[in-house]
């Protein structure tokens, strides 16, 4: 995906233009893009319920209601499925942050992390199955959002003018991405994720914000506290279980 400035209504993560095709092709395209939801979908369904290894090719066609030619032909293999999951899931993001135009470039950050804990907490066990893919996500993908939103921060005066967007990019990716290599390596609750990378990125950008900038992180940390100590368990649970 490629990704433009949002400071723009309409033009913040690139939209490229349809091509035309004849009605006949229209049909067909749309009956492809028909199956290949209802595949991504029922693969979804199916690892709520069945281990990945369990999985095969002839389940997720029944509950596609297709064939397994049509899965062969359309995906090759299940682990092409995940890798579409989590592009599905990218684009979702995408389309968030689209909607988005108007709310202020560090909240935008911070949502960021919380839209993309959101996919993982939707479908754990797909991402728990396919780290190649949700790695190879972050190197390539997160960079460039990351970048985008550091420079509109820059220009709506929450981080300094002379902040290196590219380096701020890069160190947002990495972060996330040692983060997702906790988690998948078992280190890491899930319920711990997003508010880790959230204080990881506040501490990133500390460095480059300016006084605005400074408030708008500190309010958006004591919020993401509150939230945490709301849906915390209680003290006596807590002792129980360490009990």
């Amino acid at each position: 995906m490629r990704f433009h400035d949002a400071r723009h209504a309409g033009a913040g993560f690139g939209i490229a233009a349809m091509p035309s095709h004849t009605p006949k092709t229209c049909r067909r395209e749309s009956a492809k893009t028909w199956r290949r939801e209802a595949i991504v979908e029922a693969t979804c369904r199916l690892l709520g319920r069945t281990p990945y290894s369990d999985m095969s090719v002839e389940m997720i066609a029944k509950l596609a209601k297709v064939s397994p030619a049509t899965v062969f032909n359309l995906f090759g293999t299940k682990a092409a499925i995940l890798d579409a999951v989590i592009a599905r899931d990218a684009e979702a993001v995408r389309r968030q942050l689209l909607e988005q135009d108007g709310v202020d470039s560090l909240d935008q950050m911070f949502d960021v992390v919380r839209l993309l804990a959101d996919c993982r907490r939707a479908n754990p066990a797909v991402y728990a199955n396919a780290p190649g893919a949700e790695l190879r996500a972050c190197a390539e993908l997160q960079p460039l959002i990351w970048r985008r939103l550091a420079r509109r921060a820059a220009f709506d005066g929450n981080l300094s003018a002379e902040v290196d967007d590219a380096r701020i990019g890069r160190a947002l990716a990495f972060i996330h991405t040692g983060a997702l290599a906790h988690w998948l390596g078992g280190a890491l609750p899930l319920d711990r994720l997003e508010d880790d990378v959230a204080s990881a990125l506040a501490a990133v950008l500390e460095p480059y914000a300016t006084a605005k900038g400074r408030r708008r992180i500190a309010a958006r940390l004591a919020g993401e506290t509150r939230q945490a100590a709301r849906t915390a368990a209680p003290a006596h649970v807590l002792e129980a279980a360490l009990a």
